[in-house]
C-alpha cells in the first residue's frame, strides 16, 4: 500500500493500491470502517498519509501489529447465506 498518489504507477506495478484508492472503495461500498495494512517497505511513516484517506473516508485507521476486531453480522444475513448454498 502506498500513501502518495504520485506513486500510482509503482503501486500498479507491484499489484498494490494507494491509500486514496482504498478509501474510495470503502466509501463507494458504504463500509463501516477501513483499516489500511500491508504497507510498501518504502513507506516509512504511513501516518503521514492517513489524512489523505480520511479526507475521503473518515473512519480510516492504520492497522498495527496485533490489532484485531470482531465482525458481527446480522442474524438475518447469516440465515440468507445458509440458504444460498
Amino acid at each position: 500500500m502506498y500513501g502518495e498518489d504520485e506513486k500510482i504507477h509503482k503501486a500498479k506495478e507491484n499489484k498494490h493500491m494507494l491509500f486514496s484508492e482504498a478509501a474510495q472503495l470503502a466509501k463507494d461500498g458504504e463500509a463501516e470502517a477501513l483499516w489500511l495494512t500491508h504497507f510498501s517497505p518504502s513507506l516509512n511513516e504511513p501516518e503521514l498519509f492517513l489524512e489523505v484517506a480520511q479526507n475521503i473516508f473518515p473512519n480510516t485507521v492504520l492497522g498495527v501489529e496485533r490489532m484485531s476486531t470482531t465482525i458481527l453480522f446480522p442474524k438475518d444475513d447469516l440465515e440468507d447465506k445458509k440458504h444460498e448454498k
